[in-house]
């Protein structure tokens, strides 16, 4: 169902790539929603989801549907430091923690997720009124081993379920929350994403020597290529 590859600014044996290459077959959906208490889904998002988008790091579970818990550990608010104690308690099996930005890279917030238990970490955006939508949590150079994947919501609906998951411990109640990754297929083709750069002279090369197999695969798969664009003051005119 995927293919899932990386350059992570690391030279592994030959593979030295400085980026970020990303292939994803089948065309992703993804939605975050609250499944518990219900009351909250009027309060929290609109149209019985919250919107999101998804880091381009991390082992994403394409198919898939994760329901969990939501956590919100206040010692330890933006994720930037290991957590002293495990996340997950005894009877839990997906644990989603609820982090907030800043202080540190989108990565290392993750990753403290991941060795505290956390199956799924929700970053919430610290600007006012920006849609998670425009935004792209990219990988710092060292994610190629996260393995849990992670989510960025706005800050007014981030707020809220913090807010929320701290008046409602107070209570003993939990937040249920549904996160699911659906591959919609609008006909027979395989469709697949290519994500790449023009500063990438490696990346380049891959998509040339790639394309005798595109060819080759005909009418039977759709690509669609992705480019990372940014500012580069100070880069030579090559």
């Amino acid at each position: 169902k995927m293919i899932h590859k990386r350059s992570p600014n690391l030279c592994l044996e030959k593979q030295c790539l400085a980026l970020l290459f990303l292939i994803l077959i089948g065309t992703t959906f993804a939605k975050l929603s609250i499944y518990s208490p219900a009351s909250l889904r009027k309060e929290i998002g609109t149209d019985d989801s919250i919107p999101m988008s998804i880091a381009n790091f991390g082992l994403i579970p394409y198919g898939h549907t994760i329901m969990g818990q939501l956590k919100f550990i206040d010692s330890n608010e933006f994720s930037c430091d290991a957590f002293n104690s495990t996340i997950k308690s005894e009877n839990e099996t997906s644990p989603i923690v609820i982090v907030r930005r800043g202080k540190c890279s989108f990565v290392q917030k993750v990753r403290n997720v991941e060795h505290g238990g956390g199956k799924v970490a929700i970053i919430v955006d610290e600007v006012d009124n920006e849609k998670p939508a425009n935004i792209i949590m990219v990988d710092d150079g060292t994610g190629n081993g996260v393995q849990i994947p992670s989510i960025m919501i706005g800050k007014t609906d981030g707020e809220k379920l913090i807010t929320k998951y701290s008046e409602l411990a107070s209570q003993k109640t939990i937040i249920q929350l549904i996160l699911s990754f659906e591959i919609n297929k609008p006909d027979d083709r395989v469709e697949y994403d290519i994500w790449f750069s023009s500063s990438n002279d490696r990346g380049l090369d891959f998509i040339s020597d790639f394309r005798s197999y595109h060819e080759k695969l005909g009418k039977k798969v759709l690509m669609t290529p992705r480019y990372f664009s940014w500012p580069c003051v100070n880069c030579d005119t090559s």
